[in-house]
């Protein structure tokens, strides 16, 4: 059965960050501080921002999705999340069917706040386990063990709740076996959704800076790929969905959220470092921003302001089109594709033909005419079937 999408290029999400943790992973590059915060402060800054920009996304409205990331979100009392809930229900309205979730880790996770958060109206638990296995929690300096991944998922489920977890895998020396062995316990469990990513060394984080020093050593992307293999198989053989690169489901558990992004759906992302995406409309170009990233100043200066705001040409449009749509399983329908004004429409269709016939001809992605949907093999090499498709358009406009 030919895959379809769950969500629409109309349906619209909302995320929230949280800069805050206990301490910031030595992996991570997100923008994230560990210290105090005065939880109040911030979510009253994080309603002002909403206040500010709801003219521009009002019109979107109701919100299909909720999304709390981080940082660690669950550091956050359940009454500050409440309220930012109510208050976007009073500015955009809230789908009765919408996704709404906070992301957790184990060790802070407790049955009396898991109920609070599902008063709040919150449905879905996003766990960042990493790992089941001891020594590489420890040493993706992780502070929870996995007897608390599986404590924290046993509550989640009592309540109601659904449950996404994420998994990283490829650390330095990880044996095939402990793969699995995470694999294995996390599906013995009543989880309803998986994400798993490989470890990459980003600029400036703590790995990064062992690796320069010569103490860190990172697992090659052979090595990588060989573990991915396995996970991927796994997971499908077990009754998950592969439906994104990195995402997999039980049936009907698709996530709300992450989808919007990968449909170029519009999402106001509001908190210190948040991404927005405003869509073309009216004839205007579509817009990226970023909010001022440093909470202290995010909490003190007039709303909106932004790290970064871009507007996009209807060739960046579509770029941002062919690199998502190629890392979900039910990809692009013909029909969908964003118009290029200065390209004549047919020699565009022709073009682009002939770059699909060519990756189907290398097992990349199959078509029925009007469906171009990346195969397993595509997946894998999704940056490559993107490329290739822009570079075979690239060859008909005069702007790049």
């Amino acid at each position: 059965m030919k895959p379809v999408a769950h969500v629409s290029n109309r349906d619209f999400g909302l995320y929230i960050h949280f800069p805050y943790c206990l301490r910031v992973c030595p992996y991570c590059d997100f923008n994230v501080y560990a210290g105090p915060f005065n939880g109040q402060e911030y979510c009253d800054a994080v309603i002002r921002e909403i206040n500010s920009r709801q003219s521009l996304y009002v019109t979107f409205g109701p919100l299909r999705s909720i999304y709390f990331g981080g940082g660690t979100p669950s550091l956050w009392a359940a009454r500050h999340i409440q309220q930012i809930i109510k208050h976007a229900q009073a500015c955009f309205g809230i789908q009765q069917s919408a996704e709404i979730t906070v992301e957790c880790n184990p060790e802070s996770l407790e049955c009396d706040y898991l109920e609070e958060l599902k008063n709040a109206g919150v449905n879905r638990i996003s766990l960042g386990s990493q790992s089941m296995v001891s020594s590489e929690l420890i040493q993706l300096g992780r502070l929870h063990r996995a007897e608390q991944t599986i404590m924290a998922i046993e509550n989640i489920k009592n309540l109601k709740l659904d449950v996404s977890i994420d998994v990283i895998f490829g650390t330095p020396g990880q044996p095939v076996e402990d793969v699995i062995r995470s694999l294995e316990l996390l599906v013995g469990l009543p989880i309803d959704h998986l994400s798993a990513y490989a470890l990459t060394i980003e600029p400036n984080t703590n790995f990064d800076r062992r690796r320069i020093r010569g103490t860190f050593h990172p697992m090659s992307s052979d090595e990588q790929a060989k573990r991915m293999a396995v996970l991927w198989r796994y997971l499908q053989e077990n009754g998950f969905e592969h439906y994104e690169v990195s995402a997999f489901s039980r049936k009907g558990k698709r996530a709300i959220h992450n989808s919007l992004y990968w449909m170029n759906s519009p999402y106001l992302g509001v908190g210190a470092g948040a991404h927005s995406y405003l869509p073309s409309q009216n004839g205007q170009e579509a817009i990226r921003t970023e909010s001022i990233r440093n909470p202290d100043t995010y909490k003190e200066i007039k709303m909106p302001a932004f790290e970064m705001e871009e507007k996009l040409s209807d060739w960046e449009t579509l770029i941002e089109f062919l690199m998502v749509r190629s890392r979900v399983n039910w990809g692009f329908n013909y029909s969908e594709l964003p118009k290029l004004t200065k390209v004549e429409t047919k020699a565009f269709q022709a073009q682009l033909q002939n770059c699909v016939s060519e990756l189907m001809s290398e097992g990349l992605v199959f078509c029925d005419d009007v469906q171009v949907c990346p195969t397993t093999r595509g997946f894998q090499f999704a940056d490559t079937v993107a490329q290739k498709l822009v570079n075979t358009l690239s060859e008909l406009v005069h702007y790049k």
